[in-house]
């Protein structure tokens, strides 16, 4: 097997590689089958070939880079994007007999030097489906032309990755340090709660009334931010505009209005015990919905609700807050560390540096509004599905899953259907190999029914062990850490979400059994079941977080073959997705979509009185909770 360094999407900073260099390039670019061209080409080959010290073989590639320019031109890089693409560097490294980890570091070099963070960029790439003997080699020869222009820290980062003692070992992590803060969760201790400045954007003392003061100030009329952001969350029930608070960390079906905060009745105030059957019996909003998915309405404008005919469940709120925000922003502004005082209607206000990061939170939709990059699905409690023959179709719960065993050899995902992407789906044939009659509790009935497998056509369950992908965990993950911003993971597989930003990753790959593995490999499970006859490779992960203060471990395994991943599984328990801003640039004109009052510029210079003579960040944040 002879795999290339790969090259991948990585928003690396190659958008001017190759280019950097500040050559010429000819009005007219020579054809590469410029009798010139080639004869310069073969004089560098030449040379190369009996070239000993690194300093000469430096040279010779400077040469040939510009060589390359003169003949190609700038378009004739990555197609004209800047990005060169595996043929590029085929192209630009074969003549000289250059592997790509070469040509890249060739890219990569800054006047001739090989940087820490260019290191890791290639560790990077080569860690794709795991670091291979082949991209040892390659990544070797960078090193032996480059090591005198590295620093002793990072040729001792190259020289660990490179170490042959039957495993490879490599740390990567963010370009600049990551912070964290509260969730800012939207729950609070009961209806006539004030809450938190500190902990709470709804806080009626906290950062949006303090925005409010000032916006007024400069504008001559009261901000709506705290309004809006104290709208209860749970208002899109009634056909109301929402916000982002809630006032009992569980709402009660029996006592709906006190604890959810919402005026369900329409009689403006909230009565007690007034009770709202809006939860269905896997305590999933229970929503009534046409044949094409949109939520019905009554004559109120709520949505018609279809629960499981009781009132006695809850809903736990304690988790919602704004995780997935403070993720954002850390991964973008730097850290603010100071109060910042400016005059308000009233006089001066005084914003702490947690409020500041709050602002910071909900100023980062402007950011994420322009798109994301993510990987994996979140799990959402989707009740099971099962199609019998004669196409009916019933949801509800498998309830001898287990001895079924879903992840068996040809259970496939349901990757192609709209919101079913992270269901396992098992057909007539699987159902009749594993020869158990498939116990079902139906949702609509409560009734328990067991049906044989040959009146089936499939059953579908939402994958909570496998999902995500590993191979697409370990790959993007390294990925992002490559170039040097990090993101956002959700590490707990449940139906809550708490979103922590990552800023480092220390992994150990090896083909060897460690102790964590089951003696016996078919006892793998995997995201397409067991493994078949490839090459296993486990991999073990130590993720540190909340800038680097809390730190967890992640045990998988790739099965390889024919230079392809083919399967892949968690050893333990997996994470559930991930994600980041696909477009980290801060465009400091842009209105928050749901506080139009939430003044950009007071934000702005809140941010740069806090932060001054503050290191920059643009690597990833920390949070906790949603």
């Amino acid at each position: 097997m002879n795999r290339t360094l790969r090259m991948s999407t990585i928003a690396l900073v190659l958008g001017t590689i190759l280019l950097a260099g500040g050559f010429a390039v000819p009005a007219a670019a020579q054809s590469s089958n410029s009798r010139d061209f080639q004869n310069r080409r073969r004089a560098l080959h030449e040379r190369w070939k009996n070239a000993r010290s690194p300093e000469e073989k430096r040279a010779i590639l400077e040469e040939f880079k510009k060589l390359v320019l003169e003949e190609s031109g700038p378009s004739g890089l990555g197609g004209g994007s800047g990005l060169p693409t595996p043929a590029d560097l085929n192209r630009m490294t074969q003549p000289l007999g250059l592997s790509p980890s070469l040509g890249l570091g060739l890219s990569l070099a800054s006047d001739g030097k090989i940087t820490d963070r260019d290191v890791q960029m290639l560790i990077g790439l080569a860690s794709k489906d795991g670091i291979t003997d082949e991209e040892k080699k390659q990544l070797a020869e960078l090193r032996d032309v480059f090591k005198d222009t590295m620093s002793p820290e990072t040729l001792a980062r190259l020289e660990e990755t490179l170490k042959t003692d039957g495993g490879t070992h490599y740390v990567l992590n963010t370009e600049n340090k990551t912070w964290t803060s509260t969730y800012f969760p939207m729950a609070g201790s009961g209806i006539d709660d004030p809450g938190s400045a500190e902990s709470n954007l709804w806080a009626k003392d906290g950062a949006l009334n303090k925005m409010d003061k000032v916006f007024e100030k400069r504008n001559g009329r009261p901000g709506t931010n705290l309004e809006r952001e104290r709208r209860p969350s749970l208002n899109w029930l009634a056909g109301k505009d929402d916000g982002f608070w809630v006032p009992e960390r569980s709402v009660r079906e029996d006592d709906f209005e006190r604890t959810s905060g919402v005026d369900w009745n329409g009689n403006g105030k909230i009565d007690p015990d007034v009770k709202v059957d809006f939860l269905d019996a896997r305590n999933n909003f229970a929503i009534e919905r046409d044949r094409n998915g949109r939520p019905l309405k009554d004559d109120k404008g709520r949505l018609k609700l279809k629960g499981d005919g009781k009132t006695d469940s809850s809903l736990d709120t304690g988790w919602w807050g704004r995780c997935n925000n403070v993720g954002a922003a850390g991964t973008i502004f730097k850290e603010p560390k100071r109060p910042v005082t400016i005059e308000g209607k009233d006089g001066p206000v005084t914003f702490s540096a947690t409020e500041i990061k709050g602002l910071l939170a909900l100023y980062s939709d402007t950011i994420v509004n322009r798109g994301t990059q993510g990987a994996g699905n979140r799990y959402d409690n989707e009740p099971d599905f099962l199609v019998l023959k004669d196409g009916t179709q019933l949801r509800g719960d498998i309830e001898n899953a287990g001895e079924i065993d879903f992840n068996r050899k040809g259970m496939w995902h349901a990757t192609g259907s709209q919101g079913l992407e992270d269901f396992m789906v098992l057909d007539a044939d699987k159902l009749k190999e594993a020869g158990k009659p498939i116990r079902f509790r139906d949702m609509a009935t409560g009734e328990v029914k067991e049906y044989k497998p040959e009146d089936v056509r499939m059953i579908a369950k939402e994958d909570k062990e496998q999902d995500m992908d590993a191979s697409v965990f370990h790959n993007t993950m390294t990925e992002w850490l490559a170039d040097g911003r990090g993101g956002v993971l959700e590490m707990d597989p449940g139906s809550h979400v708490w979103n922590y930003n990552f800023e480092s990753a220390d992994v150990r790959e090896t083909k060897e059994r460690p102790l964590w593995a089951p003696e016996n490999r078919d006892q793998l499970r995997g995201y397409k079941g067991p493994p078949g006859d490839g090459e296993i490779r486990y991999v073990e992960a130590n993720m540190k977080y909340n800038g680097g203060s809390g730190s967890k471990s992640y045990r998988y395994w790739l099965e390889e073959k024919d230079g392809k991943i083919v399967n892949s599984g968690w050893a333990d328990r997996n994470p559930d997705f991930m994600w980041r801003p696909a477009q980290p640039e801060i465009d400091w004109s842009q209105p928050v979509p749901e506080l139009p009052d939430l003044d950009p510029a007071v934000i702005k210079e809140l941010y740069e009185k806090s932060t001054a003579d503050e290191p920059a960040t643009g690597g990833s944040g920390s949070g906790t909770g949603n």
